[in-house]
C-alpha cells in the first residue's frame, strides 16, 4: 500500500511520485546488481543538480595543469556574476562560511580573494550560482562538453545559473524561442550582466515575478537526463571510465562533505531546487568496494507540495534508503510503476 501524497515524509515521497508519473526521473543503482530506471532518458529541468558537471570539469582541468586550484580569485569578479535575492542566501553563506567579510548580502571587501578550489566548494557544498558561472567562463564551455562526452552525456545543455535568474526578471527578452535559443540568450545576458555596470542596475531594481509565473518559467531553464547525471556521479564516485582516477578523486572529495551513513565509506550528494522543480543526485560508497548512486528529477510541483519538501528533505532519505535497502527499493519501483528493474 502506498502513502498519501505527503513531501514531508520519505512514505509520503512515495505516494507524491506515484501521483504525479508524467513529472517524475528516476535511476537507482544498489550497486550490487540491481537497477531501477523510470523515464531516464526524459530531459527535465536539472537545477543546480547540474553543477557536477562543472566539478568534473574543474576537477579534470587541475588533474591537465590548466588551472591551479589555489590560485587566487578576487571576490569582486566572483560577485560579478551574482544577482542578490534569488538563490535562497547561498552566496551570503558561502561567504560566510570561507571566512570573506560581508553585509549578508555581499562582500563588503571585493578586494579580498578565495581560491579556485574555495569557489568549487561554494558551488557544491552551499550551491553558490555565481562560481559555476565564473568557472564556466574561465574553463570554456569546451571543457564541460568534453567531460559530458566522456562519461556518455553527449551534447549537454549548460546551465547559465545567471542567465535564467535573469530571465525570471526579464522573461521578454527570451519570449516564445526554443530551449536551444534561450540557452544562447541566458549565457548572453549572464555575460552582459557581468561586464555592463548598467545593465546590471537594471536587472537588479527589478522584483522577482509572482511564483505561480516562476513555476512556468523554471520549466523552461536548463534540463539533464536522469541517465546521464547518475552516470557522473557514479563516474566520479568510482573513479572509472570517463574520468582519469586523481580528478575523480578530487571532485569526489568536493561531493562527499556531509558525514557518510553508518558502515560505509562516503556520501556524495548533489541537489537543486528551482520553483516547482527538486533535483538530486547521490552516491554511496561501502565498505565492500560498491558503490550505490541515484538520480531523481521531479518538475511542476505544485506551490505547497515543493515549500514542504525544501524544508523536509524528504526525497533525499526516500533516495538514500532505496540505495541501501532491496525492500524500500520494490516500493519505489511499485509507486512509480512501468519502470524497468535489472533483477539481482
Amino acid at each position: 500500500m502506498i502513502d498519501q501524497p505527503d513531501t514531508a515524509t520519505a512514505a509520503g515521497w512515495l505516494g507524491y511520485l506515484a501521483a504525479h508519473p508524467d513529472d517524475v526521473g528516476l535511476v537507482v543503482n544498489d550497486g550490487r546488481g540491481t537497477i531501477f530506471e523510470y523515464r531516464p532518458d526524459d530531459p527535465a529541468p536539472a537545477a543546480s543538480a547540474a553543477k557536477v558537471l562543472h566539478l568534473a570539469a574543474y576537477a579534470t582541468a587541475v588533474d591537465g595543469g590548466t588551472l591551479d586550484p589555489n590560485e587566487p580569485v578576487r571576490v569582486a569578479d566572483w560577485e560579478a556574476w551574482y544577482l542578490p535575492g534569488l538563490d535562497g542566501g547561498a552566496h551570503p553563506q558561502a561567504l560566510q562560511a570561507l571566512g570573506v567579510p560581508n553585509d549578508g548580502i555581499r562582500s563588503t571587501d571585493p578586494n579580498s580573494t578565495v581560491r579556485w578550489d574555495d569557489l568549487v566548494t561554494a558551488t557544491i557544498k552551499f550551491s553558490d550560482n555565481a562560481a559555476p558561472d565564473l568557472l564556466r567562463e574561465r574553463l570554456g564551455d569546451e571543457a564541460l562538453l568534453a567531460v559530458a562526452t566522456e562519461v556518455g552525456w553527449p551534447g549537454p545543455d549548460l546551465p547559465a545559473y545567471l542567465g535564467s535568474q535573469i530571465l525570471m526578471l526579464k522573461p521578454e527578452l527570451a519570449a516564445d524561442v526554443s530551449r536551444a535559443e534561450r540557452s544562447a540568450t541566458e549565457w548572453g545576458v549572464a555575460e552582459r550582466y557581468a561586464a555592463d555596470p548598467a545593465f546590471a542596475a537594471e536587472v537588479l531594481s527589478l522584483s522577482p515575478p509572482p511564483v505561480a509565473e516562476q513555476l512556468a518559467l523554471a520549466d523552461a531553464t536548463a534540463v539533464a537526463t536522469p541517465a546521464a547525471l547518475e552516470r557522473l556521479h557514479r563516474t566520479l564516485s568510482e573513479g572509472g571510465s570517463g574520468a582519469a582516477p586523481p580528478a575523480a578523486v578530487r571532485a569526489r572529495e568536493q561531493l562527499e562533505w556531509s558525514p557518510p551513513p553508518e558502515g560505509t565509506l562516503g556520501l556524495g550528494a548533489k541537489g537543486g531546487a528551482l520553483p516547482g522543480v527538486i533535483t538530486e543526485g547521490l552516491t554511496i560508497r561501502r565498505t565492500d568496494g560498491s558503490t550505490a548512486s541515484a538520480v531523481l528529477m521531479v518538475r511542476r510541483m505544485p506551490e505547497a507540495a515543493w515549500t514542504v519538501a525544501l524544508q523536509s528533505f524528504a526525497h533525499q532519505e526516500l533516495l538514500a534508503a532505496a540505495m541501501q535497502d532491496p525492500t524500500v527499493l520494490d516500493r519505489l519501483s511499485c509507486a512509480v510503476g512501468q519502470g524497468s528493474t535489472i533483477p539481482r
